[in-house]
């Protein structure tokens, strides 16, 4: 986050950040989508407010292969170097697309998971 040089209001972009990087708003912000941002203060996802969420809890696996991805300094995906594969995977917003499905439609993992699998087999058949 930044405020512009040019900002109308500086004063209040800076005090929305600081407001926004307060503990519990923080917490209260990342649970709005959980998992789907992962946590950009240090310590903040070993807090027990962070971890009480039902979502968290159920996709902790997956938030630790995000992290792990992001420790290293690279993308989902680009784990190993640059691919093919995975710049469909994050152009086209499937796994996005997934989480936001399971989350806001309540749809079974299994199942949109599978849905994810086959959108992106089809797209790296495409590619080949």
């Amino acid at each position: 986050m930044v405020v512009w040089k040019a900002s109308k209001h500086p004063e209040i972009c800076k005090a929305f950040m600081k407001t926004l990087y307060d503990e519990d708003t923080y917490v209260e912000f990342l649970h709005a989508t959980p998992v789907g941002m992962l946590p950009a203060i240090q310590g903040i996802a070993d807090t027990a407010a962070y971890k009480d969420d039902d979502t968290i809890k159920q996709f902790t696996h997956a938030e630790e292969v995000l992290t792990n991805a992001a420790n290293i300094g690279t993308a989902f995906g680009y784990e190993h170097g640059p691919n093919v594969q995975a710049g469909i995977m994050q152009n086209n917003h499937i796994i996005e697309e997934m989480f936001q499905d399971i989350i806001t439609n309540g749809t079974d993992v299994n199942t949109a998971a599978k849905t994810a699998e086959d959108k992106l087999n089809a797209l790296f058949e495409m590619a080949e």
